[in-house]
């Protein structure tokens, strides 16, 4: 009969939620503010490798020395927006768009890698 009441507990106080929904839910309360800011760098840094990619045409564009201050600039300004719209999302919707971030700044980067100008012995031509 114990047995039974724990079990009719359990149910009414998971109020049908999967118990594997339940413990991810309990891991966005178990990192702390610091955490979720690492992971929300994810987002900002899919511009700042877009950036680094066509960094080259960026010099040609300013310069050496103006592409690498525009480069610094750029990261400098996306920084503060970025910040700012931090703290006026939730902690689980920063730690979402982070996760997805750095997954879609990894895979550019790798493709970008492995398929961009100069891979498979391939020169870069310029127009």
């Amino acid at each position: 009969m114990a047995l039974f009441a724990g079990f009719t507990r359990t149910i009414s106080f998971n109020a049908g939620v999967p118990t594997d929904a339940l413990q991810l839910m309990k891991i966005f309360d178990k990192i702390g503010p610091y955490g979720v800011g690492i992971l929300y760098t994810g987002v900002p840094a899919i511009f700042l490798v877009v950036i680094g990619v066509h960094l080259d045409e960026l010099c040609r564009l300013f310069g050496n020395h103006g592409g690498a201050y525009a480069f610094v600039k750029i990261t400098m300004a996306l920084g503060i927006i970025f910040l700012f719209v931090r703290f006026r999302i939730s902690k689980r919707t920063a730690m979402i768009a982070g996760t997805v971030g750095w997954l879609i700044t990894f895979s550019f980067a790798f493709w970008w890698y492995c398929f961009g100008p100069g891979a498979f012995g391939h020169a870069k031509i310029w127009s």
